[in-house]
């Protein structure tokens, strides 16, 4: 029995564009099973399948980078903002403790280093450089020119032994 082209095509849409079986292809068109299978054979439908399969996966990795580009650009130049921010706070600090004529304290110097480090580090994976990559092609240091010797600050740290009664219980 001869079928209309437009039932084949049918048919092939609904292998493409659906999970159905080749049985309930058949059914759902009026079309013997064997003449289907033949359609399928010969027009090689799991080929047809496996390269539209293929090709939407395709465009949907492109779409996905061009929208992780995107998205990287964007949150990159927030980070910059942040970064320039932090450098505009430390130079701002800086001066108005030169204007004061007094000198920055080492843990105020120290805290204004991390603080832009870790602004550095962040922006950094933002657009894709991981830390490891970056000490294994140069060493990388931050450094805040104060023109000043930091004098030192308090006493020093005293270290305490604190030892556990094997009575008491672990909290964790």
């Amino acid at each position: 029995m001869a079928f209309p082209a437009h039932v084949k095509a049918d048919c092939l849409l609904d292998y493409l564009n659906t999970s159905k079986t080749l049985a309930e292809i058949a059914k759902s068109h009026g079309v013997s099973l064997p003449c289907l299978l033949l359609w399928h054979q010969k027009g090689r439908w799991t080929d047809k399948r496996h390269l539209m399969h293929k090709d939407i996966e395709e465009r949907t990795v492109v779409e996905c980078r061009k929208i992780i580009v995107e998205n990287r650009a964007k949150v990159m130049n927030r980070h910059l903002n942040v970064g320039g921010k932090i450098e505009d706070m430390i130079e701002k600090t800086l001066d108005d403790n030169k204007k004061a004529n007094k000198n920055t304290h080492p843990r105020d110097l120290a805290d204004l280093g991390k603080a832009l480090k870790s602004s550095g580090d962040v922006s950094g994976r933002v657009v894709g450089l991981d830390s490891r990559q970056a000490e294994e092609k140069s060493q990388i240091n931050f450094l805040i020119n104060t023109n000043f010797t930091p004098y030192v600050a308090g006493p020093k740290p005293v270290a305490i032994d604190v030892q556990s009664s094997e009575d008491e219980e672990d909290p964790f």
